[in-house]
């Protein structure tokens, strides 16, 4: 998959998420490129206390997305496919911040 995008010279900076299937669940069917999944995902962490008495948290193998969007990576993944998704560092709502502009910022 790697060597399938840099061979179209993608632009410098450009970021791309490729997600594997588990082989255990079967073959690989194909490769969907799709949008990123935005459902929230539950994870369960296991809080634990140290020899010298301090706490932490130790992640749990229970990760999952229950209510995954329709035609999204996970979605794809969950059906054996390879998705890759282009992603963008910068996150910034442009329009909004156009708008933000204009309001009257005042300290204390």
């Amino acid at each position: 998959m790697i060597e399938q995008i840099l061979s179209h010279n993608p632009a410098p900076g450009s970021l791309f998420n490729v997600n594997l299937p588990v082989l255990e669940r079967g073959p690989i069917r194909g490769v969907k490129v799709l949008p990123q999944n935005v459902s929230p995902y539950t994870e369960k962490f296991d809080r634990r206390v140290n020899p010298r008495g301090r706490t932490y948290f130790w992640t749990s193998p229970e990760f999952a997305c229950p209510d995954p969007h329709p035609n999204t990576d996970v979605t794809a993944l969950n059906e054996s496919y390879i998705t890759v998704t282009p992603l963008q560092f910068d996150l910034t709502d442009h329009a909004r911040l156009q708008q933000l502009k204009t309001w009257e910022w005042k300290l204390g």
